[in-house]
């Protein structure tokens, strides 16, 4: 009787240690789970220089019929924690205004080095809403802007269309009118009217104005060159006067000197 005892009392320990350790086992891959799943980090517990290793790119789909594009987003991470995102907390600003909340929900952890792609992140996006350089996307917040794409649409490729036609258009005519006044100049170039003159060229310039001065010595420093109202006289390099096309001299000052000479203008 006493062996039946003991054997019922170690066949009772056995199984209560048994239990204890399944219980320990189960205690610890629980807790081994709850710490790989804590092990990424939220994206806005990162800092500045962490949140510049997560690279976004936007991907416009194709328009559809209401004139609306859906917008998926492509994330890598290049930093050196696993990283975790709430898709429903992204939304789209444009000139920082919210104007489009995300529909998805759920959340994706993105491991060191790889890339995930959320496709849809928003849908029927409008063309007016993704006009220009304003567009913006955020997550959680306006601080934290993760990507700032240059989307073009339909109605922005119209438009640099017809930009395009009308600066071609007037290229085109302002060719067209160039050519047509070189041609006029070319056919009839503009000429100055001689027929009122008395003075015609340099050297009657220089004639009067050594009468005019009474200029006996050496003259070889004396030149002239036409000028709006006549000849310029100058002397050795220096002006020292103006033979106008009618005969006057002119000093220097613009006092007319003498038109005592006219009537040898044409000797």
């Amino acid at each position: 009787m006493k062996k039946i005892i003991w054997l019922v009392g170690m066949l009772s320990i056995v199984l209560l240690a048994g239990c204890s350790n399944n219980s320990s086992n189960g205690s610890e891959e629980s807790n081994t789970k709850t710490t790989k799943t804590e092990s990424a980090t939220a994206y806005q517990k990162l800092s500045g220089s962490e949140k510049t290793d997560i690279k976004f790119k936007v991907i416009k789909g194709e328009e559809n019929s209401n004139n609306a594009y859906s917008l998926s987003m492509k994330i890598k991470n290049n930093g050196t924690k696993d990283v975790k995102f709430d898709k429903s907390k992204f939304f789209l600003m444009v000139d920082g205004t919210k104007k489009f909340s995300t529909s998805l929900d759920g959340n994706v952890t993105l491991k060191v080095g790889k890339s995930v792609t959320i496709d849809d992140l928003f849908k029927n996006v409008s063309a007016e809403k993704l006009d220009g350089n304003k567009v913006k996307i955020a997550y959680l917040n306006k601080s934290n802007v993760v990507a700032s794409p240059k989307l073009k649409t339909s109605s922005d490729e119209s438009d640099n269309a017809k930009n395009n036609t009308d600066n071609t258009a007037a290229t085109s005519q302002n060719a067209t009118t160039d050519q047509n006044s070189d041609s006029s100049a070319a056919a009839t170039p503009a000429q100055p009217d001689t027929s009122n003159r008395l003075v015609n060229s340099p050297e009657q310039a220089i004639g009067l104005f050594i009468q005019g001065n009474g200029i006996s010595g050496d003259r070889s420093g004396l030149a002239a060159s036409e000028i709006s109202n006549g000849y310029q006289i100058t002397d050795h390099g220096t002006a020292v006067g103006v033979i106008t096309f009618d005969g006057q001299e002119i000093d220097q000052d613009g006092t007319v000197k003498s038109n005592s000479v006219i009537a040898n203008a044409n000797s």
